[in-house]
């Protein structure tokens, strides 16, 4: 009797040998390029550079670990992972080029993410100045900031920019106070170190830093990093108060009487004295110099 092998027997080895096949093309993928592969340590906490999604970047399913890790578009990481895969700064920024090759030449004016208004020229930083990608968007896809934006920070900038140029010149539409992120208001200051405000007329005032960098008594001092800011910089952080908005500009009012032998304006401006104009409460301290730098005799 000759032995037929049964229509199911074909139909199961089919299916076996397909699967095996299927299985033997996806399995080298899966431990070499896949990134839920790459997440069963890198979302562990086992690893210092621990994966965190961006809030900006494409997530793995459009953009890999490998399109920034390893050569973009391999379906196989033949090297392994010790060969394969590189996250030196001069590796990334290559590879950032094979999906924004047109950025050089680009205006972000109207890019989805830059709400800030943002203008960088691209191609004279990385052309001409020789800047990779990660000096300013190391942060894209992870970061680990306590209220990540996955935007380039502006110490980033400073590492080469000092901090005493013009604002305007990355943010020509003026410096908001707040950003939205994922439809959340985000200060660009943490609560609690919003810049003093104004509580003067700033009309008829030369430089900010004619009072507040001379390290006048009773007046507050410029910060060290913010020598050399012109006052156009400085209303971009520093708002005036509301009532001195309403208030006229005005020139101080000007001494009546000589000074020589004066020693403090306080000992009759700040006694309230009858009869004598009195030193408003925010002046109580400061000395002599401090009063003729604005008060003129």
């Amino acid at each position: 009797m000759k032995f037929r092998i049964p229509l199911w027997a074909w139909m199961a080895g089919g299916i076996a040998v397909i699967g095996g096949i299927n299985m033997a093309l996806w399995l080298p993928h899966f431990v070499t390029a896949d990134a839920k592969y790459c997440l069963t340590c890198h979302a562990t906490g086992e690893t210092p550079d621990k994966e965190l999604g961006s809030r900006v970047h494409p997530d793995y399913a459009r953009v890999s670990c490998v399109d920034c890790h390893a050569k973009p578009g391999q379906r196989i990481v033949v090297e392994g992972y010790r060969g394969g895969f590189s996250a030196t700064p001069a590796f990334v920024s290559k590879n950032c080029g094979s999906c924004h090759q047109d950025i050089i030449r680009a205006d972000q004016q109207g890019f989805q993410f830059n709400e800030l208004d943002i203008r960088i020229d691209h191609e004279k930083h990385v052309t001409k100045l020789g800047a990779q990608c990660t000096d300013c968007h190391r942060n894209v896809a992870h970061e680990y900031s306590v209220e990540p934006t996955n935007r380039p920070l502006m110490e980033y900038c400073n590492k080469c920019h000092s901090k005493a140029e013009s604002c305007s010149s990355c943010h020509p539409s003026g410096l908001p106070k707040a950003k939205t992120v994922l439809g959340k208001n985000v200060p660009l200051i943490p609560a609690g170190e919003l810049p003093p405000v104004i509580k003067h007329p700033v009309g008829g005032r030369a430089s900010c830093s004619t009072c507040h960098g001379a390290n006048v008594a009773g007046l507050p001092s410029m910060p060290s990093d913010h020598k050399g800011r012109d006052n156009t910089s400085c209303s971009a952080c520093h708002l005036e108060q509301k009532e001195s908005l309403a208030t006229p500009a005005k020139a101080p009012p000007v001494i009546k009487h000589p000074l020589e032998g004066r020693s403090s304006c306080s000992a009759c401006h700040g006694a309230n004295i009858p009869g004598l104009p009195s030193m408003p409460a925010d002046h109580q301290g400061r000395d002599n110099p401090s009063c003729t730098l604005c008060h003129s005799s």
